[in-house]
């Protein structure tokens, strides 16, 4: 294929004990399988991002077929993948694509919702350490006065996050 296989494929920071096991795109999601989705996304987020480099290989030298030798190449150069790959290609998804088969697929409604309260939390995770990083490089004095010049920008109504996480600290 190019890119590791699911036996060649190495996932860096997992609990010693887990063994990722093969998962079914339609299963429920449980705790017990949670280490398997993730390796899941981010196998197929990097499959996907291979194939979008062999494709530009093949449009740039105008052939039909990635010799061996050059799709190895390929799969070498692309960094590790990371859940922030997935997170980008989901909002490609979203904004470009068909996002529905990623929440309409859901046997329940309420794993939509659980769904989207997950991306929620992800975003607001990531949010607060580039926020603790600017802190910690600017001072609490410039994340405040950025913090504040965002909510007047935005209104408050997009800053309530913000107030909560920095202005109330400042």
């Amino acid at each position: 294929m190019g890119y590791p296989t699911r036996d060649e494929a190495e996932f860096l920071g997992l609990p010693q004990a887990i063994i990722v096991g093969p998962l079914d795109n339609w299963q429920h999601p449980r705790s017990e399988v949670f280490h398997d989705g993730l390796c899941m996304l981010l196998r197929t987020t990097r499959a996907k991002l291979f194939e979008q480099r062999r494709a530009e290989w093949r449009k740039k030298h105008q052939k039909n077929r990635v010799p061996t030798a050059d799709a190895h190449s390929i799969a070498q150069r692309i960094p590790p993948t990371t859940l922030f790959d997935f997170l980008w290609r989901l909002r490609i998804r979203a904004d470009y694509q068909d996002i529905d088969a990623l929440i309409s697929g859901t046997e329940q409604p309420h794993h939509a919702v659980a769904f989207h309260q997950a991306l929620v939390k992800i975003v607001e995770a990531s949010l607060a350490v580039f926020e603790i990083l600017i802190e910690l490089s600017s001072g609490s004095e410039t994340l405040s006065e950025a913090a504040k010049a965002f909510v007047k920008k935005a209104g408050p109504e997009s800053g309530i996050g913000v107030q909560q996480r920095v202005l109330t600290q400042a």
